[in-house]
């Protein structure tokens, strides 16, 4: 291959592979994000409710996230568990 097309190739490649680098970092960012306001609404008792898991994404600015499919989510990976009701506490 010539080295002018193999010079173009590399540099599109690098640029995708930079995206995509990116696109990760910010979703990896997204995730702690949320991890950290649902943590944040945990009370002194160990638990979160739906109220205060609203209220934690809304102070960070996450309102688009909705908490009823945040918290199914965790109940789903086995992250939370149902500890009354719309109330949910950290699977140790």
């Amino acid at each position: 291959m010539p080295e002018e097309i193999s010079n173009e190739v590399s540099k599109r490649l690098s640029k995708i592979e930079s995206r995509q680098n990116r696109a990760r970092e910010r979703e990896s960012q997204s995730r702690e994000s949320v991890i950290s306001a649902m943590r944040e609404a945990t009370g002194q008792d160990g638990l979160l409710s739906l109220k205060s898991v609203r209220e934690s994404l809304f102070d960070r600015g996450m309102s688009d996230i909705d908490p009823w499919n945040l918290i199914e989510d965790a109940e789903r990976e086995g992250i939370l568990h149902r500890a009354g009701e719309e109330m949910w506490g950290w699977v140790q």
